[in-house]
């Protein structure tokens, strides 16, 4: 199907999927902007997979880990619409978060679009940590750079729906995770381009 032929409201979601996911807008990526380490969150409607053993005694190399897992588990979705789950996404992912990559991931599916390569973690550094403390989840802030340029959008037939970018596309993510239930899910994510990082 060519990008001619897609629904305007699933072409919008393409755009930012491909050009806009890494532009960081709060408005773009349906999510908000923590304020602090110590910020309030609500507590996280969806089911939470098991307990991770690591996830008290270590909570930066267990969130780093966790980011990891949700890069890897969004190449898979996207690369895969038919075949995502919300269970699955809810793993890694959770609040206004987990609600944009549903989004993304139905677009996709309905212009029968999938993602082919993947988003490469090139660096990622631990930018703060906050304990529980009352209602307040505990949380890690990461920065990560994530390099997308060996990812592309294609149609059914393997043609490319965006016209192809030279050069390195790399983006530079802030990322707040919370632990819930003993595993560490990311709430939000900002991710806007960059020349180098």
């Amino acid at each position: 199907m060519g990008a001619s032929r897609l629904r305007w409201p699933s072409l919008l979601m393409l755009v930012a999927l491909a050009v806009g996911a890494c532009s960081g807008s709060s408005s773009a990526q349906g999510t908000q902007t923590p304020t602090s380490s110590t910020a309030t969150l609500p507590v996280p409607s969806s089911t939470s997979p098991s307990r991770s053993p690591s996830a008290s005694r270590d909570p930066a190399t267990a969130a780093k880990a966790a980011y990891v897992r949700y890069r890897e588990a969004i190449d898979q979705a996207y690369g895969n619409p038919g075949g995502a789950t919300r269970d699955r996404l809810s793993q890694v992912a959770t609040n206004g978060r987990l609600t944009v990559l549903l989004s993304q991931v139905d677009a996709l599916r309905k212009d029968r679009v999938h993602q082919q390569g993947s988003v490469k973690v090139k660096k990622m550094l631990v930018a703060s940590t906050s304990p529980a403390v009352g209602k307040r989840l505990a949380q890690v802030f990461l920065d990560a750079c994530l390099d997308y340029s060996q990812r592309t959008y294609v149609d059914t037939n393997g043609k490319p729906i965006f016209a192809a970018e030279k050069g390195t596309k790399l983006a530079r993510a802030s990322v707040n995770m919370i632990l819930f239930k003993g595993q560490w899910l990311v709430a939000d994510e900002k991710n806007p381009p960059v020349k180098s990082c």
